[in-house]
């Protein structure tokens, strides 16, 4: 009975021992702490954060500090940048943000109440002296635990109220309300992410409905009007693959795709990289080798057609979170 009892004893230490591989801490845990990295390490395996070009299929070659926003892009030959209060129009020179002009505006006056934790960015245009731009209320998205190691899942907005529209505002920043070229767009209320491209005078829309799809308008200067050219079904994932955002370039189609285990925990973050028009993925990039822990705030090109990112990481020194524009350099 001894042996017996000796033998059931070491057997179920070693599948204990055996059974998941351990995520060696970076600081010492109490055992609680130890308990909950063992069942993520056993369920997902080990996600690490780390800075490794060649496993990333990029390096980062600029970094320019930002501040607090929800998105930049760049079209009309600038970059523009939209935060909760204001549109920030800028240029980067000396791997610095050089402000051109700054046009405040208040949301506030057409949706009272809005919770500003939960706005998402279109796009931005701008067409004579009016820019337009999209902003809609969603899901917070995707958190971090209260130790920052693990992200946890979606967060549903309360009960503030929910917001979704193209919004007009004249260039010298007065007369903000609902863009008046809504009405030539179908799908307006499915749409979330804009581009337009002035040289071409193409409004390129995404729409996230059960087909997720891709619309072409082009604007006609007699009218003042977009007219439809094309539509297309954009490429399906999968079930485990969730497209988070689609951000349009004048060369590129660029899309957050997330990947999770089946408890709604992330497990990888990419981006595809795909040229307009084409349905092939030409590179992916994988974020955690880049050592970004969020999703993006979004992602463009410049006029050389290198790829930049919008980030937000967070600075265990100060405390708080860091805002930064990441010029990329694809590697073979």
């Amino acid at each position: 009975m001894y042996n017996f009892k000796s033998c059931f004893i070491i057997g179920i230490i070693l599948i204990l021992l055996f059974g998941c591989r351990e995520m060696k801490p970076q600081e010492e845990k109490n055992e609680a702490e130890k308990k909950t990295v063992i069942q993520q390490t056993c369920e997902i395996g080990t996600i690490v954060y780390d800075y490794n070009p060649r496993k990333a299929g990029a390096k980062i070659v600029r970094r320019v500090d930002a501040p607090k926003g929800y998105y930049v892009t760049r079209t009309n030959g600038h970059y523009y940048m939209i935060t909760a209060d204001k549109i920030i129009i800028f240029d980067i020179r000396y791997n610095k943000m050089k402000i051109i002009r700054e046009i405040p505006y208040q949301l506030e006056q057409l949706c009272p109440n809005v919770d500003k934790d939960f706005l998402h960015v279109m796009g931005i245009l701008q067409i004579n002296d009016k820019i337009y731009f999209g902003l809609y209320t969603d899901i917070r998205g995707l958190q971090y635990d209260s130790k920052r190691e693990l992200v946890i899942s979606f967060a549903l907005a309360d009960e503030s109220p929910r917001f979704s529209g193209i919004l007009s505002l004249n260039d010298d920043g007065v007369q903000l309300c609902y863009a008046d070229i809504t009405a030539d767009l179908s799908d307006e209320k499915y749409m979330r992410q804009i581009y337009y491209d002035e040289i071409s005078r193409t409004l390129t829309i995404f729409c996230f409905t059960n087909t997720r799809k891709i619309l072409c308008y082009k604007y006609n200067i007699q009218t003042k009007s977009f007219e439809k050219t094309d539509e297309k079904t954009f490429r399906d994932y999968g079930v485990s693959d969730f497209i988070r955002s689609i951000y349009f370039t004048d060369k590129y189609y660029i899309t957050q795709r997330l990947h999770f285990h089946f408890n709604a925990l992330l497990v990888e973050n990419y981006i595809d990289i795909l040229f307009r028009g084409e349905t092939e993925i030409f590179k992916t990039i994988n974020l955690f080798h880049l050592g970004i822990h969020y999703p993006l705030l979004s992602a463009f090109s410049d006029d050389d057609g290198n790829i930049w990112l919008y980030v937000r990481e967070y600075d265990s020194q100060t405390k708080q979170d860091k805002y930064e524009l990441l010029k990329l350099k694809l590697l073979e």
